[in-house]
């Protein structure tokens, strides 16, 4: 497993010149599939276990008349977001 400060290489952990130039412009990347279905359910798990997230977490009403959780943190050069 990769220390924190390392970062695993393969072909998909690089970014395309247009991402790049998509979040220089946009101060944001969304990246479709970034994570597959075993991955983004073990991290919505992870999320809605977390104290933190649970109390930090911005409550909307969506589309369907449910309510969706946001949670934004970051530090410079690295983001999350989550939504529940």
């Amino acid at each position: 497993m990769p220390k924190d400060s390392e970062v695993k290489e393969d072909s998909t952990s690089k970014l395309t010149a247009e991402q790049i130039e998509q979040f220089t412009r946009d101060g944001y990347l969304m990246v479709k599939a970034l994570f597959d279905t075993e991955e983004a359910d073990l991290l919505l798990s992870i999320a809605k276990n977390d104290q933190q997230i649970e109390q930090q977490a911005h409550v909307r009403l969506d589309f369907s008349s449910g309510q969706s959780k946001l949670w934004i943190t970051g530090s410079p050069g690295l983001w999350l977001l989550v939504l529940q």
